[in-house]
């Protein structure tokens, strides 16, 4: 019996051993962003026993051997992985150290990987933009991205809507908006946000340049797009707190101007009759014992050498197995370099993330911040004020001391009058306070259902809003008698809501076919609303707010202002990748917008692409030294839409005709108005070349049709134009950029990495039949079938017989001459408005990009950011000034160059004689070149082995130290050759800032 029992126990044991020794297996596998991975091979080691993952991810791995350790798990493009058995319910698989591998957002939906897209996109991590020392993320950005032109247009860091001009790949429309639109975690804000955005709070920036990343956007995206995706927290990761604090000061990031010296100055009054020999012997004997014989810095007075600033930064992110959240807090105080001119910004935020249900997930990102900003009236860009820092630093004589008590008068500085100038800027600033406070909301809520398998729908509500106060005026001590006693004050108001709906499903047929559809609808509607007062005959300094007039009759008209547009849309996208190595890409969108007239305001815009991983076929696969290559070719249409909210209204107005209060048109209508469209096509390549050098490689064609122009009208209308479709116009360029890993151990490495954009526009069709449409005020023209070049008489030089400044005749161009030709020059200025013709420079520089090179050894960290833009040109106006006779009489110093001015007979010179002023013409038309280092960082880590000794309270302590715009290299003599602008006069220039500060992870 004892046999029996012992027989069937072991044939039972045998049974269950049988039944153990081989077993299935499920599990889940993700990438480092838990998105899952579709068509991944799980596989035991040695065995044929394999299987594929779902489009969830998920794998059910059956008939796995008893005793069985280890599986395998790979993907093309990732990193092979083999785990223990125990550890395969959660696989998270690495991408290949390529750039072709990173997750990228390229519109609605969830995030690709960017060797699967199609269109031709760039992302910028945050390493590349936080912790800079510029309050504006578009400095951050420059020269980051081939194609994406970025130019910084004034140092004033009050300045939040024009510091920066941004274009991609050219100029595509001559009166509808140029910038690209801005997103920020899938709502669109305007310019402002770049500065008003926490640098600190940004994961990623993606630009899509190209039709078939940016169509699904419609009818903005015709300039290309801007991403900004801001920090999430992680989920089951523990709380991760970091303190950031910056200290530095700033200064300008180069010398204004070439001014003479106060003994040139002085000698050259004298020899040109300008001052008597009793005044040249009063002011030198000044100039010698009162000041010493040193000259007066009038731009050390004016700019600050040593404008103090801070910030601070405080995030805290993290998450639990269901939630994830990043909250974080700055501030910055930033002076600037002019006399009361300084910045502070407070920002909050807070992303919240969470899983309600395996089925329901839902998220709120929230952003707020308040500023506090100062200019001075008259530290504006465009301005020929004399009051104007930037002109008066070179145009100030230096012989006069306005520090001398003998001279000074209740704030007046008596120094020889210049334009009418005879009052200390810093006095005048005093009495004529400019200031502003601004509050910027931007939030989005999104909840996101997940019905079955694959199918991802997602509703977001986002709102972007700001409101602006600002007040100006000018104390009842102010020396103009026109303005003195004057308060005013404007409020504005704007918000604009995006509801956005979208319906995401992916499918794979098997490995080889995987499929994504997408459909959505939004809507967009845009409010603003402003309004303004001021008064005057205010009698009491200390007292200076609209309510301290007393009379009624000095209050003047209130101003009231509303705007509003809407937006309806719907677009999808379908998705096809075939065995892995082939995208396909198509997307459509179809756009009504309130801007357009009635017959003309629905557009429909469409792309298509494909993308081909060429280093997947068999014929490559052998090839070593390629490592990866993917050919994409695109095409599609966009739509232009940056345009006034009513241009297709006859519009009225309200003024007085004899002496009563009349209406009347101020506006004809164009009901006909509609889109302006763009269809661009693009060939790309990216490749990988001995594991060590990554290169993408664009060419572009983007053709602009139906453009929005403002066209002459017959003058008996009424009107002198009307804004039509009309025009036509094509940009063509390439952009290469390339990274170079030198070096890339575990304690060292070095990278280089470098972007080029070469841009080249041409006007194909103007309107009416025009060859040609010059445009005087602004010194430009069009010309069909060339570039938008400067149009302005051509200067040929002086005449070394008489010193006489000569200018070609139409049909004539070269270089200046010194002798007269009267068959192809001539010398009276009056002719000046009948000889503009083509100068063959372009108003946009062509050429533009940056190179980086990044390092570290040992802790240690090097980076150096630069930027250039070549064939760059700019009218300096203030060269006009400099260079003026007018001014020279007025007692205004001049620049040196005009030491060498025409004298005698014979002579060889470039500068007229005295009794001729200067013009408008070629001369003052100036090369604006130039290469900027934009930021150097030199940062140290402390060793692990010291920070663990905190016990855990530290993880990472870093300190770090930048020099932003540390030296320009340029043979532009005005003050800043950087500024995105035809003709330049009093800008605000660049300044040089030098930070250190402290990182510290808890």
């Amino acid at each position: 019996m004892n046999k029996k029992l012992l027989l069937l126990s072991a044939a039972l044991i045998a049974n269950m051993g049988v039944a153990t020794a081989q077993k299935t297996l499920t599990g889940r596998v993700v990438d480092e962003d838990g998105q899952p991975v579709v068509g991944a091979v799980v596989r035991v080691p040695g065995t044929q026993i394999a299987t594929q993952t779902d489009v969830e991810g998920r794998f059910s791995l059956k008939s796995v051997p008893a005793g069985t350790k280890n599986i395998a798990f790979s993907y093309i493009g990732m990193q092979t992985s083999t785990v223990s058995v125990s550890a395969a319910s959660h696989v998270v698989m690495k991408m290949l150290d390529s750039a072709l591998q990173e997750a990228v957002v390229v519109g609605y939906g969830t995030a690709q990987k960017l060797g699967t897209v199609v269109g031709a996109v760039k992302k910028v991590g945050a390493t590349q933009i936080n912790g800079k020392p510029s309050m504006s993320m578009a400095d951050a950005l420059q020269g980051q991205v081939a194609g994406l032109q970025i130019l910084m247009n004034t140092g004033d860091v009050a300045d939040i809507s024009g510091q920066a001009s941004i274009k991609m790949r050219g100029v595509g429309s001559l009166y509808a908006g140029n910038t690209p639109l801005i997103v920020i975690d899938g709502s669109p804000a305007d310019a402002s946000a770049l500065t008003l955005l926490n640098n600190n709070d940004i994961e990623s920036i993606t630009v899509l340049k190209d039709a078939s990343s940016t169509s699904i956007y419609g009818s903005r995206a015709a300039n290309g797009v801007i991403y900004v995706t801001t920090k999430k927290g992680r989920r089951e990761e523990k709380a991760q707190v970091q303190l950031s604090q910056r200290f530095g000061w700033a200064q300008l990031a180069r010398n204004i101007g070439d001014p003479m010296t106060a003994n040139e100055l002085l000698d050259f009054q004298l020899a040109n009759g300008i001052i008597t020999n009793d005044q040249y012997t009063e002011r030198k004997n000044y100039f010698e014992t009162v000041m010493g014989g040193k000259d007066f810095d009038w731009q050390s007075y004016l700019f600050d050498n040593a404008a103090p600033m801070y910030s601070a930064d405080l995030s805290i992110r993290g998450g639990s197995q269901t939630s994830s959240y990043f909250v974080s807090a700055s501030h910055v105080d930033q002076q600037g370099l002019t006399y009361k001119n300084h910045m502070k910004r407070t920002t909050l935020r807070a992303n919240i993330e969470g899983q309600a249900k395996t089925w329901l997930s839902f998220g709120l990102n929230q952003s707020v911040g308040y500023t506090d900003r100062r200019s001075d009236q008259f530290s504006g860009n465009g301005s020929n004020n004399m009051y104007v820092p930037a002109t008066l630093a070179y145009v100030g004589a230096p012989y006069w001391n306005p520090f001398d008590p003998e001279l000074r008068q209740e704030g007046r500085v008596k120094f020889l009058k210049v334009d009418n100038l005879d009052y200390d800027p810093k006095y005048i600033t005093d009495l004529s306070p400019y200031q502003a406070n601004d509050i910027v909301y931007s939030g989005q809520a999104f909840l996101s259902i997940t019905p079955i398998a694959g199918l991802t729908i997602k509703s977001q509500i986002g709102l972007y809003a700001t409101d602006t106060k600002y007040e100006y005026g000018y104390s009842v001590n102010f020396p103009d008698a026109d303005v003195r006693g004057t308060k005013g004050a404007n409020h504005s108001r704007t918000s604009q809501w995006t509801i956005t709906n979208t319906a995401e499903y992916k499918y794979a047929l098997s490995r080889d076919h995987q499929f994504t559809f997408l459909l959505g609808q939004e809507g967009i509607k845009f409010n603003a609303n402003g309004f303004g007062a001021s008064v005057y005959g205010l009698t009491d300094p200390r007292f200076f707010t609209l309510g301290d007039v007393v009379d009624k009759d000095h209050i003047d008209k209130p101003l009231e202002s509303y705007q509003a547009y809407q937006y309806l849309s719907f677009f999808g996208r379908v998705d096809y990748m075939l065995r892995q190595k082939y995208s396909f890409n198509f997307t459509f969108r179809n756009d009504r917008s309130s801007r357009f007239g009635p017959k003309n305001r629905s557009a429909f815009f469409m792309s298509g692409g494909v993308a081909w991983r060429a280093k997947m076929e068999d014929f490559l696969r052998g090839v070593d030294w390629l490592d990866d290559l993917s050919v994409r070719l695109t095409a599609g249409s966009t739509g232009n839409s940056s345009i006034g909210n009513y241009e297709y209204l006859g519009l009225v107005g309200n003024g007085l005709y004899n002496g009563r209060m009349a209406w009347g048109y101020t506006q004809v209508p164009n009901p006909e108005l509609g889109w302006e469209k763009q269809i661009q096509v693009n060939l790309g390549l990216n490749a990988t070349l001995w594991r060590w050098l990554h290169l993408d490689l664009n060419f572009y064609n983007r053709k602009t049709t139906d453009m929005l122009m403002t066209a002459p009208i017959p003058y008996t209308t009424g009107y002198s134009t009307q804004l039509r479709n009309i025009g036509a116009m094509t940009n063509r360029g390439v952009e290469l950029e390339a990274s170079l890993d030198l070096i890339k151990r575990r304690d060292a490495y070095l990278n280089l990495r470098a972007t080029f954009g070469y841009n080249k526009n041409r006007i194909d069709d103007l309107f009416f039949g025009f060859d040609e449409w010059p445009n005087y005020s602004t010194l430009t023209s069009y010309v069909k079938g060339e570039s938008m070049n400067f149009y302005m008489p051509i200067y040929a030089g002086v005449d070394k017989t008489d010193g006489a400044p000569m200018w070609y005749k139409k049909g004539y161009k070269g270089d200046p001459v010194h002798e007269f030709d009267p068959q192809r020059m001539t010398k009276n200025a009056a002719e000046l408005d009948d000889i503009h013709q083509d100068t063959g420079k372009r108003i946009t520089a062509p050429y533009n990009g940056g190179f980086n090179v990044t390092g570290g050894w040992k802790g240690f960290t090097l980076g150096l950011d630069f930027a250039y833009t070549l064939n760059k040109w700019m009218v300096d106006n203030a060269r006009f000034f400099a260079t003026s006779r007018t001014n020279a009489i007025n007692g205004a110093n001049l620049r040196r160059e005009m030491l060498t001015m025409w004298k005698q007979p014979g002579q060889l010179t470039d500068v007229p004689g005295f009794d001729y002023n200067a013009q408008f013409d070629t001369h003052l038309l100036s090369n604006a070149s130039f290469l900027r280092l934009k930021n150097l960082t030199l940062a140290y880590d402390l060793p692990k082995t010291l920070v663990d000794r905190t016990r855990g309270l530290l993880s990472h302590v870093r300190f770090v130290g930048q020099i932003r715009n540390l030296f320009t290299i340029s043979s532009y003599t005005g003050a800043d050759p950087e500024v995105d602008t035809n003709l330049a006069l009093g800008n605000y220039p660049a300044t040089r800032q030098y930070t250190i500060g402290v990182d510290i992870t808890f």
